[in-house]
């Protein structure tokens, strides 16, 4: 979706487009590296205001890896940028996606004194729907080294921003997303999913993981309908932390939600994905589930299982948990636990693993 400026301000998106694209000369450096966000001139004559031209250049001595789906050279595939309207964020519309550990084809270099810039509209990716002056800015912790499980705050990343860029933008009036209510009261048991793109070997082994997926579900809840947050076990404590009144209910609700959906609506799993993903979501678009190659190879429960990643999806749906993916793998989502709680509770793969439970705990 395109967002254009009106007449009325085109004269204040001018002087914004000269004073950012001077402040953004200077950046936030991590590891060797500096990111530059500008308004885009090429497209400043349409009055795009959520259109940016985006550059990272490796300052330092040495060539520096970077995750390809930590930047946005092959596509916005993250919650790459911090993009806000008035005071309030904007939503991230794109995808969530569970990865496994990256192969050597993941990773992107930048030489020393080497750059790579792109034409973006950051409104493919977020809601630009309100009218008004936006905040953007590229924000996001690099995973560093070879570490697959580090995505945005974890103990071995480095943060890279940009400085902020303001653009007038005159929205559509309606958010870009599919918005669908919770479908409370709905009474389906068990329904049978839809299939798009799936072979009939494939739509068995969907079954059956789905099958999996509703009795870690139930499982997940029942834990929490008989513990209160001052009687948690090593179990809760292993994947959320410290528990607190508000943490443990936070978590309870999406259990409840993530249970009752998989109990009683319609899911639809689409199998076109080639990706070396396992699967992916758009978390205004529920209940649909994009299953990608590492899914297929994966066992139907334990970790990282078929069913583990169908309740990780389901924890990205906004009407569900609105998870994000802070860090991934076991080893990433147990450091969280430890060092920062109130993230680990808005993390997806602390809520597959603790569904997952293996190796098992009380």
């Amino acid at each position: 979706m395109i967002q254009r400026n009106s007449a009325a301000v085109r004269g204040l998106g001018t002087l914004v487009l000269s004073i950012t694209a001077a402040l953004a000369a200077t950046s936030v450096q991590a590891a060797g590296l500096s990111v530059v966000m500008a308004p885009s001139l090429d497209k400043a004559s349409q009055d795009i205001g959520s259109a940016v031209h985006f550059t990272m250049r490796n300052d330092g001595k040495e060539a520096v890896r970077v995750l390809k789906w930590q930047t946005p050279f092959f596509g916005i595939e993250h919650d790459l940028f911090d993009v806000s309207v008035g005071g309030m964020d904007s939503d991230y519309n794109g995808r969530w996606i569970k990865r496994g550990a990256p192969s050597a084809d993941d990773w992107m270099t930048l030489q020393p004194g080497e750059s790579k810039s792109i034409e973006l509209d950051l409104s493919e990716a977020y809601d630009f729907s309100a009218s008004g002056q936006y905040e953007m800015k590229y924000a996001i912790d690099l995973a560093a080294g070879d570490d697959a499980h580090d995505s945005r705050r974890g103990g071995h990343s480095k943060r890279l921003e940009s400085f902020p860029i303001l653009r007038w933008v005159d929205g559509a009036g309606e958010p870009n997303n599919y918005d669908e209510v919770f479908p409370i009261g709905m009474k389906a048991l068990n329904p049978t999913p839809a299939f798009e793109s799936c072979s009939t070997t494939r739509q068995s082994s969907i079954k059956t993981a789905l099958t999996s997926a509703r009795s870690y579900a139930i499982n997940s809840d029942s834990y929490f309908t008989s513990k209160t947050y001052s009687t948690v076990t090593t179990r809760y404590k292993t994947w959320f932390g410290t528990a607190t009144s508000s943490r443990f209910n936070s978590v309870k609700g999406n259990y409840d939600r993530i249970e009752y959906a998989l109990a009683n609506t319609k899911l639809t799993f689409n199998c076109g994905c080639t990706q070396n993903y396992y699967a992916y979501v758009y978390p205004t678009q529920p209940y649909r589930v994009y299953l990608c190659n590492a899914f297929w190879s994966a066992p139907n429960t334990g970790t990282d299982s078929k069913a583990g990643t169908i309740i990780h999806e389901l924890s990205h749906f906004d009407v569900l948990g609105n998870t994000d993916d802070i860090v991934y793998g076991q080893s990433g989502a147990k450091s969280l636990a430890i060092s920062n709680p109130s993230s680990a509770i808005k993390n997806a793969d602390s809520h597959e693993y603790f569904s997952e439970n293996t190796p098992a705990q009380n």
